[in-house]
């Protein structure tokens, strides 16, 4: 699956990333998360979700192929705390502007997070 991430990220460009707000959801009923949502580049991410989630990746691709364009901020067994999160970060005055460069690859065992690779968007032909 790294040669596809790689492949993906190839084909893509390098794209601007502004987050504007925190929004806390929950809808498993036992995680609550809080997703960065993100003002310009919401398209571009919505793109590399679909890539990321074609070929060798298609059979983890979630709740059929349904994607809201966020980024992951932090996730909780108790939705108070992600409430909390999201309205401190929603009492920033300026959005986070950033630019998307790489795609990393990391494995997640228990608490622990692994990194097995990064390729840099842009960089070659697929």
């Amino acid at each position: 699956f790294i040669a596809h991430v790689r492949e993906v990220a190839a084909r893509m460009r390098p794209f601007p990333l502004t987050l504007s707000y925190a929004l806390p959801v929950m809808w498993d009923g036992q995680q609550a998360h809080v997703f960065l949502m993100p003002e310009q580049g919401a398209g571009d991410l919505w793109r590399l979700h679909r890539a990321l989630f074609s070929g060798t990746l298609a059979p983890w691709m979630p709740d059929a192929g349904l994607f809201l364009p966020h980024l992951l901020l932090a996730s909780y067994s108790m939705p108070q705390m992600a409430l909390t999160v999201a309205d401190q970060w929603n009492s920033r005055e300026a959005p986070l502007q950033a630019q998307v460069l790489t795609l990393a690859v990391l494995r997640k065992e228990a608490s622990r997070l692994e990194w097995l690779a990064e390729a840099a968007l842009g960089q070659g032909s697929a």
